[in-house]
């Protein structure tokens, strides 16, 4: 995304500007000129998923239908100026920037009516720069950090701390969106079944150590103090986005703050949101993008953000999406995997057994096969295969 000079106004406004190269080295660019129909209708698509979400029920045809016309309209603008060369290659390594970073590529729909990702592997990266590294080995870590379940009401103390955490607390530092301090969260027992599915799976396939921690034990401080050092870590908890909820005027004056304050994830004792930490120097239980920029997870295979919309964040022109994802890429993880919309129960167990199976293919590989197969269940069970059910997960960085 870009701005362009647009002589008739005399002003700048912004634009779309797609490269593509291949394997070989040839090279096509395409202008998409303004990007102001593109951002819409991105925002239609993204308006469809948090509707088809919020249904009591899995999506119908009329769902699909309206998917359909939306991410057709998405594929002729992005992939079809490519499609001759997609014809010859495996795999589609996507460097989004701007809205589209809210786009799941694989559920796009060409004009067969089949999804990009039943013709080709989708590879995001966050940028082009992350291509000169592409497919080199690193030095890993050892170990897998798991926490979820957080008690939300935990009252934090201490004396309660485990042996290591030493509470940064950064200040504590907080949107000043009063959004956030009205949010009241609920328990996710689910998330428990997933941390003893993880553990399980880990260790069958597995001998370096796991540290797990749920409960009072899933704090913020916890999570500071041990994850950095693994190879592996999962978070299954609530996140959030303060997207469009606050506006100019409000309290520290919300339009002009850092956007990685905007994003985060909650942990234990979140509820009372810095009620009884702040004073005693404990990290509140709200983990801002913000805090996680300034650890140090250098050597951090893979990250997986288990929560709602972990993937969003506010649009930086030319700098990608400020939020949670980019705060850990910030910090050294190699690879993230985060969610574009809430995720159901089913799809987060199918992620599970693809990330923490014996398979040595690369993750976007893994994700691929994962995919398909739900496209195939679905169909074979009678139900609609609209990618809300399983595109939502999206994995960038590494190989």
């Amino acid at each position: 995304k870009y701005s362009l000079y647009d002589d008739s106004s005399e002003s700048y406004v912004p634009a779309y500007l797609v490269m593509g190269i291949t394997k070989s080295g040839n090279r096509k660019i395409v202008n998409l000129d303004s990007a102001a129909a593109i951002d819409s209708l991105i925002n239609a698509y993204r308006n469809h998923m948090y509707n088809v979400a919020l249904q009591d029920h899995p999506p119908v045809n009329e769902d699909l239908d309206e998917y359909k016309i939306i991410a057709k309209k998405l594929f002729a603008v992005i992939i079809e100026p490519f499609e001759n060369e997609l014809e010859e290659s495996k795999t589609l390594i996507v460097a989004p920037d701007g809205a589209f970073n809210f786009v799941s590529f694989a559920g796009l729909v060409d004009d067969s009516d089949r999804y990009l990702i039943e013709n080709i592997a989708v590879h995001y990266v966050s940028t082009g720069r992350d291509l000169i590294n592409y497919g080199s080995d690193e030095l890993l870590n050892k170990g897998l950090f798991v926490m979820g379940n957080p008690d939300y009401n935990y009252i934090a103390r201490p004396e309660l701390r485990l042996a290591g955490a030493t509470g940064t607390a950064t200040g504590n530092l907080r949107s000043g969106c009063g959004n956030l301090a009205e949010i009241e969260l609920g328990p996710l027992p689910n998330t428990q079944h997933e941390i003893d599915e993880i553990t399980r799976l880990w260790k069958s396939f597995n001998s370096e150590p796991i540290s797990a921690f749920t409960q009072g034990e899933a704090t913020e401080d916890n999570f500071k103090a041990f994850a950095p050092g693994n190879r592996v870590i999962h978070l299954a908890t609530h996140g959030y986005y303060l997207e469009g909820l606050c506006k100019s005027g409000e309290k520290n004056d919300f339009a002009d703050e850092n956007p990685l304050l905007q994003s985060g994830l909650f942990f234990a004792g979140a509820n009372f949101h810095g009620q009884y930490a702040d004073s005693l120097g404990i990290d509140d239980g709200i983990l801002s993008a913000y805090e996680v920029s300034s650890l140090s997870l250098e050597g951090v295979q893979l990250a997986v953000l288990s929560a709602c919309e972990t993937g969003l964040g506010e649009i930086r022109q030319s700098e990608g999406v400020y939020g949670l994802r980019r705060a850990f890429q910030m910090a050294g993880v190699h690879t993230i995997i985060s969610t574009l919309w809430p995720i159901s129960d089913d799809m987060s167990t199918d992620m599970i057994n693809l990330i923490y199976s014996n398979s040595n293919a690369p993750i976007y590989e893994r994700m691929r096969d994962m995919q398909l197969a739900q496209i195939n269940k679905l169909r074979n069970s009678g139900y609609v295969d609209h990618p809300y059910s399983w595109a939502g997960y999206v994995a960038f960085g590494g190989h």
